[in-house]
């Protein structure tokens, strides 16, 4: 049995997910040493008495950070994905964590060719030899749930398969058990729970793995992708055969044409690069903002250049649509608005919309978020996207001195469809400006949000347009009544105003409440102290529990304080 020791559930069916327990404990033993790290360091640490004690947490966090990416190299499975995955969210984690996984390469040494092939059989139902002419023993890659080769069909099509590596479902069931565990010892600390919400987490994390281990869902996705794209000869993804597809098995053409990284060949070719640049990143706009279908891992291993020739014209190719974003019409509102402010640097605009959608969560501080969003306006704008890393370096301290501690105490959490989907941009934004140093994405987002708004008032049509206007025109003018009887109660002090406390002053009355709490639970501890000294030479059993008592309380009070 590959997977060492293995155990099936109590019922013993094979439909239940197995669990590797050494691979198990390994994992479990690694999240406990980074859980105890953390409790030490970001919140014992964090008493007013032994605050002098702590060191600069960036580097530690960076540490955490780099100890897992090694782990996760060592160990593969889903612990690759897992940090990728946490490597776009810089709404939940410090951005020393991120950049540190960021660099986290899906690569993991390929499994023999004959468990391949083996495996392709027994998913197709048919041998080697009658579906292919040719499979090649080195794979083209090899990734921690699939590896890559090529191979030329029956009928002579050159053609890449795609096939799951052998137990793979068990790997990804004994990572994601561990994971679970772990996250649950962070539910107890009421300063996670606050910020994130681990079950969403987990779930959206989950969800997307498993969707990637039905390979008939990838070849769905490509097509789905092309026909998006149908109206676009310069786009396309790769045909699938579905002849040779199966859940663990997707045959597709082969378009292994130029990398788009490949810059030397791009030029030896005689590729335009700005304008390749432009397309590139169109083409991901158009994706946000008019399919709401996202490829979202665009990276330039996934991209390929196609050059023109006589009867077609130069072709931009993805691949790879395992992990995909569907961006619901609940939330095209959000992207329309988010990229309409943007536009405008309208940054109460850009604030208003992140809230609509409920990227920012209870207790943000709005009006301090505009500020620092203006100010980025003004310090960026004008800057293209292949100096901006150098300008923000540059303006870093200024900037954390002024916001970081907002930006550290904003409560932010995205959907993971908007994370993967801004992934996808950033992905792309750093393609761009790889191909042309100059690019600079304004003009681009300008153009998606008019085209957006013009399609919603095309599908609203002439009448609905007409019945917004007339309600619009009867609001206007109830206006003057409407303020004719705010006035009378005004007059006749019946008028009532309800008022909320801003986030800053909520927070402070959050203080002020928790320290009333912990001036109440002293008074008992020490009621219940005094009261057991008095008892204790006369009544030793009754002094002796309400010691023992106290003693309980102050530790956990003491426990509550240490977990908030």
């Amino acid at each position: 049995d590959a997977t060492g020791d293995a155990l099936h559930d109590r019922d013993g069916s094979d439909a239940v997910p197995r669990v590797d327990r050494r691979r198990y404990r390994r994992l479990v033993r690694f999240f406990f040493g980074v859980f105890v790290n953390v409790l030490i360091g970001d919140v014992l640490l964090q008493r007013p008495a032994l605050r002098l004690l702590r060191p600069d947490p960036l580097p530690r966090w960076r540490r955490l950070a780099r100890r897992y990416r090694l782990l996760a190299a060592r160990e593969g499975g889903v612990l690759i994905k897992l940090g990728q995955y946490l490597s776009t969210r810089v709404d939940v984690l410090p951005r020393a964590v991120t950049d540190e996984l960021a660099g986290l390469q899906d690569t993991v040494p390929p499994a023999p060719h004959a468990v391949i092939l083996a495996g392709v059989e027994a998913d197709l139902g048919r041998p080697a030899e009658a579906l292919f002419t040719r499979f090649d023993r080195t794979p083209l890659g090899a990734a921690s749930l699939a590896q890559v080769h090529g191979a030329r069909l029956r009928d002579g099509r050159s053609v890449v398969i795609k096939a799951l590596r052998p137990n793979i479902e068990t790997l990804v069931d004994t990572d994601l058990r561990a994971i679970t565990r772990a996250l649950g010892w962070l539910r107890a600390w009421r300063a996670v729970r606050s910020r994130v919400d681990l079950d969403r987490l987990i779930e959206s994390f989950e969800g997307t793995l498993r969707a990637e281990l039905d390979l008939r869902q990838e070849g769905r996705n490509a097509e789905r992708f092309a026909e998006n794209f149908a109206d676009d000869p310069q786009i396309r993804a790769p045909a699938i055969v579905w002849s040779h597809v199966g859940r663990r098995t997707l045959a597709q053409e082969n378009v292994a044409f130029i990398k788009l990284g490949d810059l030397a060949a791009l030029d030896a070719a005689d590729i335009d690069r700005p304008a390749l640049a432009q397309r590139l990143y169109a083409s991901i706009l158009r994706q946000v903002v008019e399919h709401g279908f996202v490829h979202a891992d665009p990276h330039p291993g996934n991209l390929f250049v196609r050059p023109a020739d006589d009867d077609l014209p130069e072709q931009l190719i993805f691949v790879d649509f395992g992990m995909v974003a569907e961006i619901p019409d609940s939330r095209r509102a959000f992207v329309r608005a988010l990229l309409s402010a943007v536009g405008r640097r309208d940054s109460a605009g850009t604030v208003r919309a992140l809230v609509d959608a409920g990227i920012l969560r209870p207790g943000a501080d709005v009006p301090a978020l505009v500020e620092a969003v203006e100010t980025l306006y003004e310090r960026f704008w004008s800057v293209g996207l292949g100096r901006l890393n150098d300008a923000v370096q540059d303006a870093a301290e200024e900037l954390w001195r002024a916001f970081g501690q907002l930006l550290a105490t904003t409560p932010v959490q995205a959907p993971v469809d908007l994370v993967f989907a801004g992934r996808a941009l950033e992905l792309l934004s750093g393609l761009a400006t790889q191909l042309d140093p100059e690019f600079k994405p304004g003009p681009a987002v300008m153009r998606a949000a008019a085209r957006l708004v013009a399609d919603e008032a095309a599908a609203r049509g002439p009448a609905e347009i007409g019945r917004e206007a007339l309600a619009a025109a009867r609001d206007l003018a109830d206006l003057p009544f409407a303020a004719s009887r705010v006035l009378r109660r005004l007059d006749g002090d019946r008028l009532t105003v309800r008022t909320s406390l801003t986030p800053d002053g909520r927070r402070r009355w959050d203080n002020l409440e928790r320290a009333l709490e912990r001036l109440a639970g002293a008074v008992i501890t020490a009621a219940l102290l005094v009261a057991g000294a008095l008892l204790w030479p006369e009544l030793p059993l009754v002094g002796g529990l309400l010691l023992i008592a106290a003693a309980l309380r102050a530790v956990v009070a003491t426990l509550g304080r240490w977990l908030q």
